[in-house]
């Protein structure tokens, strides 16, 4: 409540102004949980308005006869506003327009009244129109301009906002009184058309019963119900007040392409039609009529169906009208819906007796099989379920095998030996349509008359008279065909149908329980082998952690291997150039010239059984085992199965492990698990050998680095910067001492020898700077080197006061890197640019980059003095200079810091010059995913 009080031009700060614009407010509230009157609750808004505001007008608009016409207005508008407002406005004019489309208020703080073309509105500043809604739609505007220049404020804009909600609270209370009354018409029609039919299932006599209520209801209507007959909409009933010539027309039919036959059962709601022309919806005879409806009536039948009604002279149907016609057509086609159902349902029922049937059979075979039944006892027992409930014959269950169907599962007697010997023997897939059709289709196929001769010779089929073949579902894929056959003649019944279909249908979902069952015990056995591994290789990985090298750590394998599987050889191979060498072997080779062949070493070409899964990667399983596939077939005779494990480390496959069997053909899933969760446990095992022994020389390479740069660092900082030190407090104690003695020759000898200790410290400082930038580690990441450079040349700027610096850098790419040394790296080379160019008028550096296919080259060129180009190879070094040090002032160890960032980035330096010419520095790096991404455009 408080946000909505003066605060604004009206406001004194007085507690009389707070409390008198909080009455005003409350008054209008109140009124408006009460009132129906849009416009009496405007004239109270306009009071509190007054209270806000210092100077406004209001107003409230609809709109009429196709204008914006003001129905409540402020006193204070001049004679001419008035007339104009009441007279209306056009439509489109622009914040009116923009208030409707956007149903959002519209704040304008300075009002142009030739925008919108509104004449005696030059007075208003600020202008507010505020749309009112119902159900979506905007059924008026209540405006506000203020006639003091200011802009809206947030508490202007809450007043409005809470009159807009109490203003449109009325119109919407007034729309659903105005509902309520029609609803309350055509709920009277509705009652009493369902009195008067009751539980009547016939059609005519609902349709004649509901044009007899629109007719007592709407004396001045006729009334015509049509159904459709292939494209013409035909009349079926009508009220008697239809004139023979009108009658003759729609019995005769509408084209389904007429305006009504197309509009209504597309939209599927009613359709209402103001000045209806007869001639435009091909009803010539009916020109008395100047309004229709077309109301669609649904139902399951799939019939379709309209009633339509008409009203003679000039009409435009009522709000109380649509709501009665609405009202009755749904009763109506409530009704229809009924006698369809009533029909549908005695089908139904046969259908349900049958379904219920064969769900007490198949209850029945399904109560004690359990979860734990075979599949093919589950399938027998629905066949003598299905024959149980059918007259005499036979069922057959099909799968496929290779290119035959084959029968597992028969019930019955097949009456002919020849015919059951056919059965036996295999149909051919793709000759055999009573089994085809539904693998392929996966519909069921019935045959109310069995297609003697179509799969079976017909000699042998001449007792057989009908026949279905229904798919079975496992996964929703088909597994199987189930085949019903009857000797005598049958037309499969809509209940035979049910039966069949709802037999095959629980028996797919049985089948599907019985296989989940198995699966688990599989999953059940696989978990608990690899539980055993696992167990196994916890006490191995243990002890690996502690220590171990390859070779224990293989035969430990080997004989893991051996206790979980029935293994007659566990063989461990390396690559040696181009043979396979016998690591270590656990168990036997069966054979002296497969052991001679070993010893001897086995081709890496020929021998396919270890190079596949060397190359590919994976595990290579041969059961049965191919002799011919090592070139060994004498010696390998007795290897019923083999499997290869590659052991992948982080440099690849290294090695391979093998195994075999003299005595089996077949690796089960639970023994494949074994196998594949052992070698997985090796090859991760083999990598932590690997691994922690690179990690020890490595360890021990950084301790012996990590020693020298301690030595360096405490060599710089004590033996070296302590005699700088005491050389330069001497020298400055020596100077106070015979500082009136001094002459200009002595006064020079000691500047020099203070010159030279800073340079000292200086280069001390500097190689403590590169030992530091190699003990580092490198943080990685993505480093732009465009950002980098810009901020760089910033930070010359100081360097650069006084000089002309011309900088022409182009776009640099995105690179991998530590940001901060790559950093240094660049700031060393354009520092470098900027001392050798001091001597030129104009300074010119230009930096740039090139992509190559495995590097990024990046650029620093200058128009300074230059150097000579075969001294090239010193300038990185420590220490290196080419100019002596009253030209150019530098340590010699900036560059040579360079290289070393650079080089532990994978990159290389390099430099080209000609004496007074200017000189190229740069650095390259590598792309380590194929390339920069360039910040800018590419590089020229």
């Amino acid at each position: 409540m408080l946000s909505i009080m003066p605060d604004g031009p009206t406001s004194h700060g007085h507690p009389t102004d707070f409390i008198a614009a909080l009455d005003v407010f409350t008054a209008f509230t109140d009124l408006a949980a009460t009132e129906t009157d849009v416009r009496v609750l405007t004239s109270k808004a306009y009071e509190v308005m007054t209270v806000h505001f210092l100077a406004h007008s209001s107003a409230y608009y609809e709109v009429h006869d196709g204008l914006w016409k003001a129905l409540t207005w402020t006193p204070e508008m001049t004679p001419e506003q008035i007339h104009m407002i009441r007279s209306g406005l056009p439509l489109d004019v622009p914040s009116f327009a923009e208030a409707l489309t956007t149903k959002q208020p519209v704040y304008i703080d300075g009002w142009n009244s030739r925008r919108d073309g509104i004449e005696n509105t030059d007075v208003f500043g600020p202008v507010c129109i505020y749309p009112l809604t119902v159900d979506g739609d905007v059924r008026g505007l209540f405006t506000v301009g203020l006639r003091v220049g200011r802009q809206w404020q947030p508490r202007d804009r809450a007043l409005m906002r809470a009159l807009g909600r109490s203003l449109n609270m009325v119109l919407e209370r007034t729309e659903q009184a105005r509902q309520l009354h029609e609803e309350r018409a055509a709920l009277e029609a509705f009652a009493v058309y369902t009195e008067h039919v009751g539980h009547e299932t016939d059609v005519p006599t609902l349709v004649h019963e509901a044009i007899r209520v629109l007719r007592n209801h709407l004396n001045h209507v006729s009334v015509v119900y049509y159904e459709l007959h292939a494209s013409l909409w035909k009349a079926e009933a009508w009220s008697e007040d239809l004139t023979p010539t009108v009658i003759e027309q729609v019995t005769r039919g509408i084209p389904v392409h007429a305006p009504d036959g197309i509009n209504v059962p597309q939209s599927g709601t009613a359709v209402f039609l103001n000045d209806w022309n007869a001639d435009a919806h091909s009803l010539p005879a009916a020109t008395a009529y100047r309004a229709a409806a077309s109301v669609p009536l649904f139902n399951s039948d799939g019939t379709p169906r309209l009633l339509a009604v008409a009203a003679k002279d000039t009409h435009v149907w009522s709000e109380r009208e649509k709501a009665m016609i609405r009202a009755v057509g749904r009763a109506l086609s409530l009704a229809v819906e009924r006698a369809a159902t009533s029909r549908q349902l005695k089908v139904q029922n046969l259908d349900l007796d049958a379904r219920t049937r064969a769900l007490e059979g198949f209850a029945a075979l399904t109560r004690d099989l359990g979860v734990r039944a075979d599949v093919y006892e589950l399938i027998r027992r629905a066949q003598d379920v299905v024959l149980s409930l059918l007259p005499p014959g036979y069922a057959l269950y099909y799968e496929r095998d290779g290119k035959h169907w084959r029968n597992r599962v028969q019930a019955g007697d097949v009456r002919n030996a020849y015919l059951q010997a056919f059965i036996d023997a295999g149909p051919l897939i793709g000759e055999t349509p009573s089994v085809d059709v539904p693998w392929t289709t996966h519909h069921a196929l019935f045959q109310d008359q069995y297609a003697r001769g179509s799969d079976t010779p017909v000699e042998m089929v001449g007792h057989v008279n009908a026949a279905a073949s229904l798919p079975v579902f496992r996964d929703g894929e088909p597994v199987g065909v189930f085949i019903a056959v009857l000797f005598e003649q049958r037309a499969w019944s809509s209940a035979d149908r049910v039966v069949l279909e709802t037999v095959v249908r629980n028996l797919g979902i049985a089948i599907e329980r019985a296989e989940q069952t198995r699966q688990v015990e599989q999953q059940r056995a696989e978990v608990e082998a690899r539980n055993r591994v696992l167990s196994t290789f916890e006490e191995w990985t243990r002890d690996l952690a502690v220590g171990g090298d390859v070779s224990e750590v293989i035969r430990r394998a080997q004989r893991l291997l051996y206790e979980l599987l029935p293994i007659q050889a566990a063989v461990y191979y390396e690559r040696d150039g181009n043979k396979w060498r016998v690591r270590s072997l656990l168990g036997e080779y069966g054979s002296d010239g497969l052991r001679r062949a070993h010893e001897a070493g086995l081709p890496y070409e020929s021998t396919g059984n270890l190079r596949v899964p060397f190359e590919t990667g994976e595990v290579y399983y041969q059961d049965p085992y191919d002799p011919h596939i090592d070139g060994l077939a004498e010696h390998m005779t007795h290897v019923q199965a083999t499997a290869i494990l590659p052991l992948k480390t982080a440099g690849g496959v290294q090695s391979l492990l093998g195994l075999a069997r003299f005595t089996s053909e077949r690796w089960t899933t639970t023994e494949r698990t074994v196998l594949e969760t052992v070698g997985h446990s090796l090859a991760l095992a083999l990598d932590r050998v690997e691994k922690t022994t690179a990690l020890e020389r490595e360890r021990a390479a950084l301790a012996a680095a990590n020693e020298e740069l301690d030595a360096f660092a405490y060599s710089v900082s004590h033996d070296l910067r302590t005699p700088v030190r005491h050389i330069l407090s001497f020298n400055n104690l020596l100077r106070k001492t015979l500082a009136s003695s001094l002459d200009a020759k002595t006064e020079r000898y000691f500047t020099l020898v203070d010159e030279a200790g800073q340079s000292m410290n200086r280069l001390i400082d500097a190689m403590l700077n590169m030992s530091r930038t190699s003990r580092l580690p490198l943080r990685l990441g993505p480093v732009d080197l465009g950002v980098l450079m810009r901020q760089i040349e910033r930070a010359s700027e100081a360097e650069c006061l006084g000089r002309n610096v011309r900088w022409d850098i182009a776009p640099l790419p995105l690179v991998t890197g530590d940001q901060d040394l790559l950093r240094q790296v660049l700031e060393n080379l354009v520092s470098n640019a900027l001392k050798y160019t001091r001597t030129r008028d104009v300074t010119v550096i230009r930096v740039w980059a090139a992509e190559r296919e495995a590097h990024t080259a990046v650029f620093v060129e200058d128009n300074g003095v230059g150097f000579d180009s075969k001294y090239a190879s010193k300038l990185f070094g420590v220490f290196q200079r080419l100019h002596r040090a009253d030209e150019f002032e530098g340590t010699g160890v900036g560059l040579a810091n360079v290289r070393r960032i650079v080089r532990r980035h994978g990159g290389e330096v390099f430099a080209r010059s000609r004496p007074g010419e200017g000189a190229t520095f740069g650095f390259t790096l590598p792309n380590v995913t194929g390339g920069g991404a360039m910040s800018g455009s590419s590089v020229p």
